[in-house]
């Protein structure tokens, strides 16, 4: 069985944990500047002015529906923009 990192990354499958937090790394902020105006650097964005947050926040804050989120996360966290935290207990994802 692989770790949690190892699903989120999609090396396993997509899922996200419930109540999933996720935080951005030094990686992500320097490609923030990269990233202006697209999907990713508005989910860096995000990150970089919530902290620690949930992908329902995310969402919110980057103004992009749930579903693109969902999909991003692997791929930032893989890439090592994002890093995940831990889940908050009893809090949909």
């Amino acid at each position: 069985m692989g770790s949690i990192l190892d699903r989120i990354a999609g090396k396993r499958n997509n899922g996200i944990p419930a109540g999933a937090v996720f935080t951005i790394t030094q990686s992500g902020r320097e490609k923030l500047q990269e990233f202006k105006g697209d999907a990713v650097g508005c989910v860096l964005a995000a990150l970089e002015t919530e902290g620690s947050i949930g992908i329902i926040e995310i969402a919110q804050n980057a103004k992009l529906g749930r579903g693109s989120v969902e999909r991003l996360v692997p791929k930032m966290v893989a890439k090592g923009f994002i890093q995940y935290q831990g889940a908050t207990p009893g809090e949909d994802y």
